[in-house]
């Protein structure tokens, strides 16, 4: 059965913080004519000092002109975030976003750099979302079963495959070497998170996100089937 996690203060925070910004981000642009959404995004071939900042920033420039499609990533951030929450804890959660956001900036920053790939911007919270479950997947692989949607059983690692294989069809329908990059980049950045918590990496810095948060208890023990809502 279908059903959307609880508001917490890190959902309320990242989901309103994104929606706030793609209206200041509107006014800004269409408006003003100041460029904000321009100045946040990564633009992929530069090697402007600016550009190494916006490995950082590149992840707040929401601004499109169509509503419906940021829509669509707020629900996405709430529905796939919340539930990486719900499961793993907010300060894991926290630094995730963190992790993937500049794990895929900077890959996307290096490919403009190294590839034939035509100057062009980067922007969106995307790679988060796709960085929490291909993070899930890879922890639950073998041993647990995701139910997508609350109605289809899927084995975790097969979620992750499906994930992949949807990148090299959307590669080859728009033939943006730049998406398949980041794409595969946010899957990679997600396990790569999995296994540094794993060995123990982030204990510090978990603990500081900790002192400033009413955490989530994470981790669900004792439990093969996990929900991907």
């Amino acid at each position: 059965m279908f059903r959307f996690p609880p508001p917490t203060r890190l959902l309320k925070t990242l989901v309103g913080g994104l929606a706030a910004l793609f209206v200041i981000e509107a006014l800004a642009d269409n408006w003003f004519g100041l460029g904000l959404t321009r100045l946040l995004a990564l633009e992929v071939g530069s090697l402007s000092p600016l550009a190494l900042l916006n490995i950082v920033t590149y992840p707040l420039a929401v601004f499109s002109t169509s509503v419906f499609a940021v829509l669509i990533q707020l629900f996405f951030i709430w529905w796939i975030i919340g539930d990486y929450e719900r499961n793993m804890g907010t300060e894991t959660t926290i630094l995730l976003i963190g992790f993937v956001s500049l794990f895929t900036g900077a890959v996307c920053f290096l490919a403009g750099l190294a590839l034939p790939i035509p100057r062009q911007v980067f922007a969106g919270p995307w790679p988060m979302i796709t960085g929490a479950i291909a993070s899930m997947c890879w922890r639950l692989r073998g041993h647990g079963t995701l139910s997508l949607y609350g109605v289809i059983p899927m084995k975790a690692e097969h979620l992750l495959y499906g994930l992949a294989g949807l990148s090299l069809v959307n590669y080859l329908v728009s033939k943006s070497l730049l998406q398949l990059i980041a794409s595969f980049a946010s899957l990679g950045g997600g396990i790569l998170f999995t296994e540094w918590t794993r060995r123990g990496g982030g204990r510090r810095m978990r603990k500081k996100v900790r002192r400033g948060l009413r955490a989530i208890d994470g981790g669900r023990k004792g439990k093969s089937e996990r929900w991907m809502n």
